[in-house]
């Protein structure tokens, strides 16, 4: 005769940690104004409006079609150079670096915008290599500040040890005279 098992009643699930679930919160607040019943605003609110509006405003000198969100705007750098069509601007970032003298670009084009150049030098301040991140001019004003660039002299900012190879950005602004 054949045995008979007799049958298994089916495993109980374990039962998950209180703690790891999402719970409704028991107080009357919302995290960000849209659950439960606050009729406040939550969230990011990093002001720049009425009180009890969300969120950041912009700058109220900033262009909506501006092409970065970054720096002063309708100001440029933090630099002087160029002459021609509009006021210029330049800032090197590269630590332990500046620019001797101002570039001098001769521009008499309307072109206004900026470039953004990767350039890497070695410690003694040699150009080893310059490339365009980003560039909103013309691409014969680009070739003027990328040969102005060229020939400018790097000098250390500082009396340490430098690295056998810096890289940085230059960035060159062009702005509409007003």
């Amino acid at each position: 005769p054949a045995k008979v098992e007799p049958v298994k009643p089916a495993p109980v699930p374990p039962k998950p940690d209180a703690g790891s679930l999402y719970s409704k919160p028991s107080s009357k607040t919302g995290g960000n104004g849209t659950k439960g019943t606050s009729t406040t605003p939550g969230g990011n609110n990093n002001g720049d409006g009425a009180k009890g509006e969300v969120g950041d405003k912009g700058d109220p000198k900033g262009k909506i079609d501006a092409p970065l969100y970054s720096g002063k705007p309708g100001s440029g750098g933090n630099g002087t150079g160029g002459t021609g069509g509009g006021s210029a601007g330049s800032s090197l970032e590269m630590s332990g670096w500046k620019i001797a003298r101002k570039l001098e670009i001769v521009d008499n084009s309307d072109d206004t915008g900026m470039v953004r150049f990767e350039v890497k030098v070695d410690d003694q301040g040699q150009l080893l290599s310059i490339k365009v991140l980003q560039n909103t001019l013309s691409q014969s004003l680009v070739n003027k500040i990328k040969k102005a660039l060229e020939n400018a002299n790097f000098v250390p900012t500082g009396s340490g040890a430098l690295p056998a190879v810096s890289t940085g950005r230059f960035t060159y602004r062009i702005t509409p005279r007003n």
